[in-house]
């Protein structure tokens, strides 16, 4: 299985994520358009995943109490949220 697809499978978008060091919650959603890496297929093949040569991968989070950022899955945890599937 490749990176992408193994993000795709194991983070896709919506999930609930809580950062393991902060506590920040969020979910996993498509990056922004105005993001300056949001156009470029080549580093961003679907809309909340990116990838490069030196990275294992990133996912764009939308926290619910700060602005979205990427971040590297080894930082998140996932969770259950009423109201979020």
């Amino acid at each position: 299985m490749s990176r992408i697809d193994d993000l795709r499978q194991n983070w896709p978008e919506r999930t609930a994520v809580r950062h393991k060091e902060t506590g920040a919650t969020g979910e996993i959603a498509s990056c922004p358009l105005r993001d300056p890496i949001a156009r470029d297929r080549r580093l961003r093949p679907t809309p909340h995943l990116l990838l490069n040569s030196s990275d294992p991968g990133v996912v764009w989070v939308r926290w619910d109490d700060r602005p979205g950022c990427w971040m590297r899955p080894r930082w998140l945890q996932k969770i259950r949220v009423r109201g979020r599937h």
